[in-house]
């Protein structure tokens, strides 16, 4: 009995050791953690910002000595002052990187990594400076322990995105400040796409997006991205706006770009990232960002339903065939 008991908990490991490794290859080898940053502003009157963030790094290219890959975070930062530029103590952030991995032996290597750090208050605060700052650096990277990564011996695999393609439908929300003088207003919005699956996790498609403030109408199509890890999924979506009062009112007619004064206008050219997170089959929760090329506009949150067509295809053997893992 005792040996029967031993043996299904081995059995157990294995399968969870075996479902762990192959969720990694299906999604690239993604590597998560969390991320504390502090640095000064380089002036007096800014003080100096702690963020932190959990992020994501996949690997783009791998090879037995050279790694390259893409790092992607998400967090809060706080600030020691508030001042003329920056009115509150915290905000939002994003740190996007790429780094280049040159391994010394199987336990440690040399990094080099290059990106850029963001941060603003979201317009929910007046003044709201928006903040990028570019960085460089080079670093030694060690793993502690005694354990290295080795492929299963077993071959299971997980099954791809069961649609072929889906349509989604998003309800969100979100506040504030059009200008010093304005009240904090309540920005509504729908978003719809349709999404053709391209890989495994990775599907595209073009949407439709529609914006209503008691002082601003907008209707824009979109250019759509979705990367699904389980239940979560990063969305990107890139348009340009077909209506927008706000610039009609301000005097601006060119079709696809202006010149825009950011205390009149937001500019046509816009940019929603966040993530969705499923709840049960078709409902899902998102939050996401807005900006318009280099202003940020506001955070939104809200409510979605996916309506899917299935794959007849359930799943696939290729579907977890990546670059070789050499850890």
């Amino acid at each position: 009995m005792l040996n029967e008991i031993v043996r299904a908990r081995q059995n157990i490991s294995a399968y969870l050791a075996i479902t762990k490794n192959d969720r990694e290859k299906h999604w690239m080898y993604p590597t998560i953690g969390i991320s504390l940053l502090g640095t000064d502003l380089g002036k007096q009157d800014f003080g100096q910002m702690i963020a932190l963030y959990p992020y994501i790094h996949w690997q783009l290219l791998r090879s037995e000595h050279v790694e390259f890959g893409a790092k992607l975070g998400m967090g809060a930062s706080f600030f020691s002052k508030t001042n003329q530029t920056n009115g509150a103590h915290a905000g939002v952030f994003f740190a996007t990187g790429l780094i280049l991995q040159f391994n010394v032996n199987k336990i440690s290597a040399i990094t080099l990594e290059v990106g850029t750090n963001h941060t603003n208050n979201g317009e929910i605060f007046l003044p709201n400076y928006t903040m990028n700052i570019f960085y460089a650096s080079l670093g030694y990277r060690h793993q502690l322990g005694k354990d290295v990564y080795k492929e299963p011996n077993k071959a299971r695999y997980i099954p791809d995105l069961k649609y072929d393609f889906m349509i989604n439908n998003t309800l969100s929300a979100g506040v504030r400040y059009n200008s010093p003088t304005a009240p904090l207003v309540t920005k509504f919005s729908y978003h719809g796409d349709i999404l053709w699956k391209i890989t495994n996790c990775y599907a595209m498609g073009p949407g439709l997006d529609f914006g209503y403030a008691p002082d601003d109408i907008k209707l824009g199509l979109t250019f759509s991205n979705a990367l699904t890890m389980g239940r979560l999924t990063g969305v990107v979506d890139g348009g340009f706006y077909l209506y927008d009062s706000e610039a009609i009112k301000a005097g601006y007619s060119d079709f696809i770009y202006y010149k825009f004064d950011n205390n009149k206008a937001d500019g046509k050219l816009f940019l929603r990232a966040g993530v969705r997170y499923r709840i049960v089959k078709g409902l899902y929760a998102q939050a996401t960002i807005r900006t318009h090329i280099n202003k940020f506009d506001y955070i939104e949150f809200g409510v979605g339903y996916s309506i899917k067509r299935d794959s007849s295809n359930k799943s696939s053997k290729n579907s977890c065939k990546c670059a070789k893992q050499y850890r």
